[in-house]
């Protein structure tokens, strides 16, 4: 995955595969894997994966990509300002020395959207994107264009037309969409000092985040996976380790619903295992999460696999199955 799609993949969290390419007069029309957007490129960009439409320039300096989020994942009656809202927070999270410019109203294809320019550093790089949302009805669709600063003024003309070529071919039903089906593909992923690892399947990229030890995320199925290491106390249980997170590591959640912990063994160590659902308050979007908390003999460990809620009954046993590859250097 090159900067401009890890940019991108690290603030928009919901995608489908992208398939299917005709010619145009204006270069090439590309649609989703489902058929219900499409947009025309000129003829020179390449189509990628990892997100309903994510298509690169020839030299990989410009890229855009199309999501979209259900409103059912979403808090009740939320509006265009209230996602735009959401994604500047998200975005603002990602980025250090975020700034989104003035908000504008829109409308594509016949659709009320809004529209802001925005530059942030994200690994070192300072770019410079364009977010643009549109409210379809059931779902609010993100379209994405991000290109280094330096190359924006001379790059946004094409860019804008790009986002006025978006059109939604066939509306997806109100909800049920959730995430699409994760690849039979193994990805292995370890902390940096490789005293940490497992094995997860789907399409899975790595993120550097130095106040965890493994954090990834898949686009395909709209999931995160989190993995940190706490010091090991010997005059604590893993009960009380447990009730510690639940009092207070899930401070930014609301209406929460906890089942009962389930005794398991990971990687040869005693460990719990629960779900949390509930709204994240700091993007709105209602969530669950599968935490294992394992007892390793130098630290107490949290993974934590998260996936919107309407997506999570798909997920969860290959969550489940990841959670058990989870190795530990002593």
């Amino acid at each position: 995955m090159n900067h401009l799609n890890k940019w991108a993949a690290a603030a928009l969290i919901t995608a489908l595969l992208m398939t299917g390419c005709s010619s145009s007069a204006g270069g090439q029309t590309l649609t989703s894997g489902d058929g219900d957007v499409q947009m025309t490129f000129p003829s020179d960009w390449n189509p990628g994966s990892g997100a309903e439409l994510n298509v690169s320039g020839p030299k990989d300096d410009k890229a855009v990509m199309v999501n979209s989020v259900p409103k059912t994942d979403m808090a009740d009656d939320i509006d265009l300002n209230g996602f735009m809202e959401v994604m500047k927070g998200s975005f603002s999270n990602q980025y250090q020395l975020f700034r989104m410019y003035e908000i504008q109203d829109v409308t594509i294809d016949s659709l009320p959207g809004k529209q802001a320019e925005y530059t942030g550093m994200l690994d070192k790089d300072l770019i410079h994107g364009i977010l643009t949302i549109v409210d379809q009805g059931d779902h609010f669709y993100q379209i994405l264009a991000v290109t280094p600063d330096q190359k924006f003024h001379s790059t946004k003309k094409e860019l804008f037309e790009i986002i006025k070529s978006f059109k939604i071919v066939q509306a997806k039903p109100a909800s049920g969409a959730g995430a699409q089906s994760p690849t039979d593909a193994k990805v292995k992923l370890a902390s940096s000092d490789e005293s940490m690892e497992l094995t997860v399947t789907g399409q899975w990229e790595q993120m550097n985040v130095k106040e965890v030890d493994i954090q990834a995320v898949d686009t395909a199925t709209s999931s995160v996976l989190f993995v940190l290491g706490q010091d090991y106390n010997n005059e604590s249980s893993l009960d009380q380790y447990y009730q510690f997170i639940v009092d207070n590591r899930l401070t930014d959640m609301e209406n929460l619903t906890i089942t009962k912990p389930v005794k398991l063994t990971v990687g040869g160590h005693p460990a719990l295992q629960f779900e949390v659902s509930g709204k994240v308050t700091t993007n709105g979007m209602n969530m669950a999460f599968l935490i294992t908390l394992v007892d390793s003999p130098k630290q107490y460990v949290r993974i934590m696999f998260g996936a919107p809620q309407s997506s999570m009954d798909k997920l969860r046993d290959g969550f489940a199955e990841a959670v058990l590859t989870y190795t530990e250097k002593e």
